[in-house]
């Protein structure tokens, strides 16, 4: 999978098998919980937990990526 910060119009979104799929802020830009502006980076750590850098609303972001729990490993 590729993430991407799109800076310009206030979104993250994912790029799988050749879609792209819109995650975050994907309506409109602005300072509520489910709204973006100008995110500049991304990352994840080893919980899962994905960060976003919301520049013009001066904060980070902590989100979980949901997976799915009936998943069995092989």
């Amino acid at each position: 999978h590729i993430y991407i910060a799109d800076t310009n119009k206030h979104r993250i979104l994912q790029v799988k098998d050749n879609m792209v799929r819109c995650l975050f802020g994907c309506l409109s830009s602005g300072r509520g919980l489910d709204q973006l502006s100008n995110p500049r980076g991304i990352s994840f750590d080893l919980h899962g937990n994905f960060f976003i850098a919301d520049t013009a609303n001066r904060r980070l972001l902590k989100l979980s990526l949901i997976t799915n729990p009936c998943s069995k490993f092989l």
